[in-house]
């Protein structure tokens, strides 16, 4: 009994510590240009959420996941892809829906 008791508890631990591994934390910001005017836009990761501001101006939020170097950002009906760095100290837009795609190529840096 002791053993299935040790073995389930080990396999948790291992669930959890996975888990952990797959998410972000802090604010990330990218400089976007949009009609010659350049804005800065920050992602704020907590948990599983996103909360997205413009110019210090909370503008959407929203939900991501990482898969890998893989991260995938769902605000309203815009979905972003981006590329984590190794370090996870920044990521670059790859793609989005509509609109959101004129933020491809902006690359996120994490703020210390």
């Amino acid at each position: 009994m002791k053993k299935k008791v040790l073995i389930s508890f080990i396999v948790m631990m291992g669930l959890i510590l996975t888990g952990c591994g797959n998410k972000l934390s802090g604010a990330y910001t990218g400089k976007i240009t949009l009609l010659f005017v350049e804005q800065k836009d920050t992602m704020i990761f907590d948990g599983d959420k996103v909360t997205e501001k413009q110019n210090g101006k909370v503008i959407d939020k929203g939900t991501y996941k990482i898969d890998g170097d893989d991260l995938t950002i769902k605000i309203n009906d815009y979905h972003l892809r981006a590329k984590l760095s190794d370090n996870r100290n920044s990521f670059t837009i790859t793609s989005a829906d509509g609109i959101a795609n004129l933020a491809k190529g902006t690359t996120y840096t994490k703020k210390e």
